[in-house]
């Protein structure tokens, strides 16, 4: 009866062992997938980011996104004004995008990139207002 009880008992601490250390690889599971999930403030930037990167790029090189752009305002420079308006969107799209990405990798600082990349939105349509005035 005594080697029963000590039977019972060890595997009972086998037992204990054995969901210590899976409740120790879930917790582990759960952590890597909670830092490979991508952030809701990290897709915003991202998303806003390739917009810019993609207004930048058809600014630049197409004929009827210039049109359009063009109607109802009245440009001196055309050429000065679209190279000037596609490049500045261009580099605040790459940018915005590594500011994506450092979000994405360092999850510790999420607030200071979301901080800084809405101070660069409001900041750009400023500093863009004063670049394409030259061209008016």
């Amino acid at each position: 009866m005594y080697n029963c009880i000590i039977a019972y008992k060890s595997m009972h601490h086998i037992k204990v062992q054995s969901l210590k250390i899976l409740i120790e690889k879930i917790n582990y599971m759960t952590q890597i997938r909670r830092r490979d999930n991508m952030a809701g403030s990290t897709l915003i930037i991202l998303l806003g980011s390739l917009w810019f990167l993609t207004f930048g790029i058809l600014i630049l090189k197409s004929k009827k996104v210039q049109d359009i752009l063009q109607t109802g305002s009245s440009i001196k420079d055309k050429e000065g004004y679209f190279k000037s308006n596609g490049t500045f969107n261009i580099v605040l799209g790459v940018s915005g995008l590594i500011l994506g990405a450092a979000d994405f990798f360092i999850k510790k600082y999420t607030l200071v990139f979301v901080i800084i990349f809405i101070i660069m939105m409001f900041s750009a349509s400023i500093i863009q207002a004063q670049i394409t005035k030259k061209y008016k």
